[in-house]
């Protein structure tokens, strides 16, 4: 179960956290309608199925194919709109900046198809565009991570026939690279570990790294189709046959997904996957777009709005739409209307094009137009020329259930977590290759520290992990993985930063290690890592964020599950970059937790302390309304259900309340004297000014957001409500208890009700923490003592690789699948095929994973 901390305003999704329940029911679903901006930044609409009717997602064969789409028509007369040619390509944009790196190429793969030289040949299927040239360009071959890469111009590979390569068109070239001839004279060298010093270079091969070259001012656009081995010296293009191992035909999401066949492969920031969308090519004459139909459409006027998912090729594009509606079979166009004036359900026109897909929102409404359309003209402006992409287009009204969301930051914890890092020590201990006899590792319960890039704007200060980037933006990386392992039992990984100098987390990112050897893909703190669900983190300037201490320091609370990082952690790849400087005190796993009452200053509103119920002297009550079955028997309220009289109440209003010095919980102590009693007819209102006639049950009464109250037993129970999460009016300067209605007979005791709010969790995670580190010097390490058992001498090295150089090795047990950007935690088992590493006097049991 989530239970969460009330937040102050941030984002969206802090709305109404109940709508107006019925009395005596339970309301299953919040719907309630998502605005399209957060203050400065937009957020558009994203697809629900639920919600939302899909017109057009251009998934078809053809773009004359709308019928496919169940549409009437979708055409294009005489100009350059088409759908994307295939299914999905990547699209690599590079420069002497961008796709020049290791960890950001313009693509990589490795997989262990090629290690023992089975394919003589490197295919890829692509094109260029916006001036790329082979002279730009170079491969990086990778054999194993202990030898050095080898390094070759485009220019120089060379054709099964020994000639060179073509240079790049506009149209798709199947490029065929024989290995051996490329690589013949050259030598792999060993840089460490075990191996020969020495290793001729040829078709065994484990990968590649494409990149750009930083010398020289080449730049342009390379379109990739399929990368594949083959053994067939005549191919045109991936065929599935014996001569052929695919290693990526980008028919996918996610750039970074290894899938099945390889160990690793993706790209840097200029890479991405072009899907099946529209292309609105209008570079070279005006482009025009018509498509309608009726069953996808909004005819029947069911929804207030329209989005069109949409990019440019260079941002600051515009198109115009006209509205298409069929009346009495009449077609009829609208007024055409630049996309760049259009206004959204808030009356503010939306964001201009960028090279980024944003769900841009236009309201009927607002713009005048009628939203019975049966579909749209899309056209160029004239005079102006570019390209734009166009994925979906859909209606909406902006609605979602806002009980799926989380709009409050989770109540963590404090007496169960666990601790990865506290980085108390004297220095980083961070290697620029894997070394498993890294002592500063060992010493802190870790199995290795790697620096891979940044390493000279990295250190530990005052038992921080401190990363600086206030005099140099370029991202760095910190790898480490720990004996403290998470095996899914902790929903959360929390850090305790502060951010300088303009840091934010907007520049943080991170990858989990997990299941041996696997990644995450990489997730951003700009809205990828979320708190809960829909909830982004916060940034160091989020208003009223609960976790805040005294001296500055924030917890960040990542779920890894709405985050899309593996719910089971081994270690991490952390990344920061572009600006400031940002401190990491403790990374450590949690889970939800109760509130802590603060007892010593809750209001009691009765505690029945007497022998009359209705004894305003004695009670200091203003007054009483009580039920024939409600008394007090040894000092608690009793409220007693019966056959022939089912229905019970205590109603009454107090001096002692929580009108003007509001709380945020009301609490009491309730049992029962049988088993067979439940809730079903409890029920609990406020009395003030606002609170209506509405009652609320166990399904509406929540100790926090989603989380409902628990079942009465025959012992005393502390009952939290948080007042405002179960719809009650917290101003209120009275209550009413009622239970019992027709055929429900039983009888509850209440021992005391009062008004309070909780303990600062933030105090008591701090202080939890602080324990932790007083009692676990060396972070949780009792000895310095590292032993290692080895039960096979045969060692196989594999592909991870340095950000920054061409130096980077891992040695690995054999038969274990390389990870790229860093060790996985499957190399982690220090060459220990099968057997057990003792770390500070912790054993840890290695396997080995079977490909």
């Amino acid at each position: 179960m989530r239970k969460y901390i009330r937040k102050g305003s941030f984002l969206v999704l802090a709305l109404l956290m109940l709508g107006i329940m019925q009395i005596f029911t339970v309301k299953a679903a919040n719907i309630q309608e998502a605005p399209v901006w957060d203050g400065e930044t937009y957020l558009g609409r994203e697809y629900n199925a639920d919600f939302d009717q899909m017109f057009d997602n251009f998934e078809r064969s053809a773009l004359g194919s709308a019928e496919e789409a169940n549409l009437w028509w979708a055409y294009s007369l005489d100009t350059d709109v088409d759908l994307t040619d295939r299914i999905s390509y990547l699209e690599a944009k590079y420069s002497t900046t961008v796709g020049t790196t290791k960890d950001a190429p313009i693509y990589k793969v490795a997989s262990q198809s090629n290690t023992t030289g089975s394919y003589e040949l490197l295919v890829l299927e692509m094109r260029g565009k916006d001036g790329a040239s082979i002279e730009d360009l170079y491969l990086s071959f990778r054999y194993l991570d202990n030898y050095e890469d080898i390094d070759i111009d485009f220019t120089n590979l060379l054709d099964p026939e020994y000639a060179a390569l073509p240079e790049l068109t506009s149209e798709y070239q199947t490029y065929i690279i024989d290995l051996a001839g490329t690589l013949s004279g050259k030598t792999f060298n060993l840089k460490s570990g075990e191996g020969a010093p020495t290793v001729e270079a040829g078709k065994a091969l484990a990968g590649f790294h494409f990149m750009s070259k930083t010398t020289g001012d080449g730049a342009g656009t390379i379109d990739i189709k399929s990368v594949y081995w083959s053994n067939d010296a005549t191919t045109i293009g991936y065929t599935d046959s014996t001569d052929n191992f695919l290693l990526d035909d980008f028919n996918r999401t996610d750039l970074h997904d290894p899938g099945d066949d390889t160990w690793w492969r993706g790209g840097g920031p200029g890479s991405q996957i072009i899907g099946k969308w529209l292309a609105f090519d209008y570079t070279s004459q005006k482009a025009e777009f018509k498509e309608a139909g009726y069953d996808p459409s909004n005819a029947l006027g069911n929804y207030d709005n329209v989005v069109f998912r949409i990019k440019g090729a260079v941002g600051g594009e515009d198109i115009l739409i006209s509205p298409f509606y069929v009346v009495n079979e009449v077609q009829t166009i609208g007024d055409p209307i630049a996309l760049s004036t259009l206004k959204g359900p808030d009356g503010q026109v939306g964001p201009a094009i960028t090279t980024e897909f944003q769900n841009i929102v236009i309201n009927f409404d607002e713009n005048e137009i009628d939203k019975t359309v049966n579909g749209f003209k899309l056209e160029s402006k004239d005079g102006e020329s570019g390209l734009i992409y166009i994925d979906q287009i859909f209606f909406t009204n902006m609605e979602y259930d806002a009980s799926t969301i989380a709009t409050e930051y989770p109540l963590l914890d404090p007496t169960d977590f666990l601790v990865f890092d506290n980085f108390n020590r004297d220095s980083l201990g961070a290697t620029s290759d894997y070394d498993p006899n890294n002592q500063v590792a060992l010493d802190n319960g870790l199995l290795f520290i790697i620096g891979y890039a940044g390493m000279d704007r990295m250190s530990i200060d005052d038992g921080n992990l401190v990363f600086d980037c206030t005099q140099n933006g370029e991202y760095i990386q910190y790898t480490s993985a720990g004996s403290r392992i998470n095996d899914g039992s902790y929903q959360y990984m929390v850090l305790k930063v502060k951010g300088e100098d303009g840091a934010s987390m907007n520049y943080f990112r991170i990858k989990t290690i997990h299941d041996g050897d696997q990644r995450s893909t990489d997730v951003w703190g700009n809205g990828g890592l979320k708190s809960g669900t829909g909830l982004p983190i916060p940034d160091f300037d989020t208003p009223d964020y609960p976790y805040v201490t005294d001296d500055g320091y924030m917890y960040v609370i990542i779920d890894l599950e709405a985050s899309n990082l593996s719910s089971t952690v081994e270690g991490f790849d952390l990344y920061y970059s572009d600006a400031g400087k940002l401190s990491i005190d403790t990374i450590f796993f949690a889970n939800d937790g109760e509130p802590i009452i603060d007892q010593e200053n809750k209001v009691v509103f009765d505690d029945f302390n007497r022998t009359i119920l209705d004894d305003l002297e004695t009670s200091g009550h203003y007054w009483f309304d009580l039920g024939e079955e409600a008394s007090i028997i040894d000092n608690a309220l009793v409220l007693e259900s019966t056959v022939d009289d089912p229905h019970t109440w205590y109603r009454t209003a107090a001096p002692a309340n929580n009108k003007t010095n509001l709380k945020e919980y009301l609490v009491f102590k309730m049992k029962t004297d049988s088993e067979t009693t439940d809730l079903s007819s409890f029920r609990i209102s406020t009395v003030s000014e606002d609170s209506g006639p509405s009652f609320y049950n166990q399904g509406s009464l929540v100790s926090f957001p989603g989380v409902p109250i628990p079942e009465v037993t025959t012992e005393y129970q502390t009952f939290v409500v948080d007042l405002e999460a179960s719809g009650l009016d917290p101003a209120c300067e009275g209550l009413t208890f009622d239970f019992g209605f027709g055929d429900a007979a039983g009888k509850i005791y209440i021992d005391e009700i009062y008004f309070a709010d909780r303990v600062s969790h933030v105090d008591l995670v701090t202080d939890a923490l602080q324990t932790w580190d007083d009692e676990n010097p060396n972070n949780g390490v009792t000895t310095t003592t590292t032993e290692q058992t080895t039960t096979t001498t045969e060692q196989t090295t594999t592909t991870t690789e340095d950000t920054t150089t061409t130096t980077e090795q891992t040695t690995t047990t054999e038969d274990e699948t390389p990870e790229d950007d860093g060790l996985g935690s499957g190399m982690i088992a220090l060459i220990i095929a099968g057997g057990v590493l003792v770390v500070g006097g912790v054993s840890l049991v290695i396997f080995r994973k079977r490909n």
